[in-house]
């Protein structure tokens, strides 16, 4: 097996179909175009001559050449890499370093930036792929595709980092297809004539497994995003036909502020939101403005993303993400001795099955922490609802201790959001003598509104008990970020 048979194993009749349209450089490209694409890049990388199992590093933005690399590894029996774009040179160095890469496709061509790198790598451009490619006559490789054994790592994932140095998360094909077994059994799929928008980085399993591989198991299209451009957006669901999308909750609340494209969004099938938790108001308010609901995952990386997931519906509940896979994958609640517990008792999200990750590249010991007998212990803490729907309540390393009382930051947030002039709301832990730590609330407020800090705290007073109110609130103007659009809190503790 090979990431690649998504590519090559299309039913005849959909070869002419579109598959990958780039809205950048305006490059599209037919199933049929894209696997000559594949093999003419795959040869190219063969005649280096890199062993097989060698780590390539892909470093660019969302677009054909970074499927075209990132299949081309595959096909080869390379291990793909993708690591965020925004890194600049320096901090390229831990990734490439950590991943032992013998190769580096980037965008990056000075002098200067390769020089910063400070390593001997091979380095290749984004060029070069069109350049290969572009050749009518280019030469193609002329084997199948590297037959991927089940314990064989295929693609390599970094964490975000937000608690420790980002860990590169194993994959492969095994891992790809329980994914999409995940997809089936709870019912999101998609028909060859859909067409799925791609901002969410590819760096990301969101953006290289969620939604690429998904479109290709059904024959459906791609269009890719360099980043995300709400105005670009809306004109490219008109001119190209999208009828999905996906995001984070961050980019539906953007979107909402645009009242003149709210047209082109009500010409969507579906959207989806995940990797962060999802605010009722935008929720509602998505809802109402577009005439569609907001369906909603929980995933990590080291699950192959999806594992819960919550449709055509609005939940009052902050952090309600519906109910788990029960068929492709195991998904429960556990306490500390790792019993499983039962409705309204909170624990720990655990997960078993075909789309748990292999383990963290190079660190046997992070592994054996997080996979035990078996079953990946999330970091995530919910509950199951009286409807065996699962809701989250934080993060281990985000509930507030405040003098022994856990606070569930989600708790906490959720009533931030309520207020009016409230735009969005993250909170963190801050440390405090007498009760060990206190809650710390960063808030952005709504254009050309205003609220004093007193009047927000005696808002929150009103809906929650008096250890769950912030200690102090922050104004600022914009969160911190990763990669994917969700707000670093790790950056955010430190100002």
């Amino acid at each position: 097996m090979n990431c690649c048979d998504y590519l090559f194993n299309i039913k005849p009749e959909l070869l002419n179909n579109e598959v990958i349209v780039d809205s950048e450089n305006g490059r599209r490209y037919t199933y049929r175009a894209l696997q000559i694409a594949v093999k003419k890049f795959a040869k190219f990388l063969m005649d280096k001559h890199f062993k097989k199992g060698a780590t390539i590093a892909i470093h660019l933005y969302n677009g054909s050449e970074t499927v075209i690399a990132y299949l081309a590894c595959q096909y080869c029996g390379f291990i793909s890499c993708i690591v965020d774009p925004m890194f600049k040179p320096f901090e390229l160095q831990y990734y490439l370093e950590d991943s032992e890469a013998v190769c580096l496709i980037t965008f990056l061509k000075s002098k200067k930036d390769i020089e910063e790198l400070g390593m001997d790598i091979s380095i290749m451009h984004d060029t070069d792929i069109d350049t290969i490619c572009d050749v009518p006559d280019g030469e193609q490789i002329n084997s199948e595709p590297y037959d991927i054994k089940e314990d064989e790592v295929s693609i390599i994932l970094y964490t975000s980092g937000s608690t420790s140095k980002p860990k590169g998360v194993m994959h492969n094909v095994y891992r790809c297809k329980a994914h999409i077994e995940i997809q089936k059994e709870i019912g999101y799929t998609f028909t060859k004539e859909d067409r799925l928008v791609c901002f969410v980085p590819f760096s990301h399993a969101y953006g290289c497994v969620d939604i690429l591989f998904d479109a290709m198991e059904y024959g459906a299209c791609v269009v890719m995003m360099r980043s995300f451009q709400p105005q670009k957006l809306a004109r490219l669901i008109e001119s190209e036909g999208i009828t999905h999308l996906f995001g984070v909750p961050t980019h539906y609340s953007q979107l909402l502020r645009y009242e003149t494209i709210l047209p082109q969004l009500r010409m969507l099938k579906a959207a989806f939101v995940a990797a962060a938790p999802l605010n009722h108001i935008t929720a509602v308010q998505w809802q109402e403005k577009t005439g569609i609901y907001l369906n909603e995952g929980y995933g990590l990386s080291e699950t192959c993303t999806l594992t819960i997931f919550r449709d055509e519906s609005i939940e009052i509940t902050p952090g309600n993400v519906g109910k788990p896979a029960t068929k492709a994958a195991k998904v429960e609640i556990a306490d500390e001795e790792g019993r499983p517990l039962g409705q309204n008792e909170v624990g720990e999200i655990r997960v078993k099955g075909p789309n748990v990750m292999l383990g963290y590249w190079n660190k046997p010991e992070e592994t054996g922490r997080k996979l035990r007998e078996g079953w990946f212990y999330t970091g995530d803490f919910a509950y199951k609802n009286d409807r065996d729907e699962f809701v989250l309540c934080g993060r281990n390393t985000e509930f507030i201790n405040v003098a022994g009382i856990k606070v569930s930051p989600v708790d906490v947030e959720a009533v931030l959001n309520q207020h009016p002039h409230v735009s969005e709301a993250a909170v963190v832990s801050q440390k405090d003598e007498m009760y060990g730590e206190v809650v710390r609330a960063f808030v952005v407020l709504k254009q050309e509104k205003t609220l004093t800090e007193r009047e927000l705290i005696r808002f929150v007073s009103s809906k929650l008990s008096s250890f769950s109110v912030p200690r102090s609130i922050t104004y600022i103007e914009g969160f911190p970020r990763n990669n994917i659009g969700k707000i670093d809190k790790n950056v955010l503790s430190k100002y």
